[in-house]
């Protein structure tokens, strides 16, 4: 009862704080994610599997990420997992190809079936990241324990005796390395993802290697279908087996930023024909320069108006582009009101649409 009680909490926190961070000005999306497909459960088996899965995820800053999340999932094999967690991440960029990360993350997850179990891990990352075109390598440490809480059957059952709970507890640190792949654009985007982790417990070290492969189809504004594959070693923290899955699913996102518009730059001088206007409101700033896709992420200056608001009137074809600000000569932000998008380091990047037209 305590086990469940302790989950139960867990979660009812992660969803409250999933309807509390979508209503704050820093929210950047809130969703809901219905999935089906195959997946194997913490003890091995695999079956057909039905997941229901909130999140959230918010940047207080451009420096610092919060994502919050649950999972429900009924196995067919009669199982039923509950399942939370949330994640922080930092970064400090050193120029625009690179930075260093820390993140840290904890989950707990309870399984209900023919055996009963808790299973809960945290852990630390710190990391160097390189980015390669679309591609994002990063390599580092990890510090992490896990904690097992599973209930034993009785050998021979006598009345309503229900068995005795053994408690395991597991820490390591060890190297962590992978590459993260994403291609495509605001309407269908592919990421394949790649780790390897060699955590050092109890005096030995065995590598834990993790494939995942996704694809997501806007359907709406608001929904997108999704399809997501992978395949895990075994876990060694808690004790899980290794195992597979492959899934199909919708999302639907519940909550997120209004329309955005950039500031305006008050007292510049009129934009020319045929150019786009990209802004930003850098205050602090002594320098400014802008740089995207649309310029091979070469910074351009940008020009200070007299509201403190820095512009760039570009020449751009039509098409969809990333790109951000360089402050100072080493900070890269994204303006207030711009599409945020993942730039493959934890952090952001703008996202522009150009269209025929060649309007903001």
């Amino acid at each position: 009862m305590r086990r469940c009680t302790t989950t139960s909490r867990a979660l009812s926190f992660v969803l409250v704080a999933v309807a509390a961070a979508g209503n704050r000005a820093a929210a950047q999306d809130a969703t809901i994610a219905i999935a089906g497909g195959v997946a194997t459960d913490q003890r091995g088996v695999r079956s057909n599997a039905l997941s229901v899965a909130p999140s959230v995820s918010f940047s207080p800053s451009n420096a610092v990420s919060l994502q919050l999340g649950g999972n429900a999932t009924r196995f067919a094999s009669e199982a039923f997992s509950l399942g939370a967690g949330g994640s922080v991440s930092g970064q400090n960029p050193i120029g625009r190809f690179a930075a260093l990360t820390l993140t840290g993350s904890g989950n707990a997850s309870r399984l209900q079936g023919a055996s009963r179990a808790v299973f809960a891990q945290a852990d630390v990352v710190p990391a160097l990241e390189l980015r390669l075109w679309r591609m994002a390598l990063f390599g580092g440490m990890r510090a992490a324990t896990g904690v097992v809480r599973q209930e034993t059957q009785p050998s021979i059952p006598i009345g309503g005796a229900s068995g005795n709970t053994a408690s395991t507890t597991s820490s390591g640190i060890g190297p962590v390395f992978g590459a993260v792949l994403a291609l495509g654009d605001m309407e269908k985007t592919l990421r394949l993802g790649a780790r390897e982790e060699r955590l050092r417990i109890a005096g030995v070290t065995v590598p834990e290697r993790t494939l995942s492969a996704s694809l997501s189809f806007a359907l709406t504004p608001v929904a997108s279908l999704d399809l997501n594959a992978g395949r895990y070693d075994g876990n060694r923290l808690i004790g899980t087996p290794a195992g597979d899955y492959v899934s199909a699913g919708v999302s639907f996102r519940i909550a997120g930023s209004r329309e955005p518009s950039l500031p305006a730059a008050r007292g510049a001088r009129p934009q020319p024909a045929g150019t786009t206007r990209l802004s930003i409101r850098a205050l602090d700033a002594q320098r400014v320069e802008i740089a995207g896709d649309f310029n091979e992420w070469k910074p351009r200056a940008a020009t200070r108006a007299a509201n403190g608001v820095w512009y760039a009137d570009l020449t751009i074809p039509p098409g969809q582009y990333r790109y951000a600000f360089r402050v100072n000569g080493t900070e890269w932000r994204v303006p207030d009101g711009a599409t945020a998008v993942d730039d493959g380091f934890g952090g952001k990047s703008a996202w522009l649409t150009v269209s025929g037209a060649r309007s903001r």
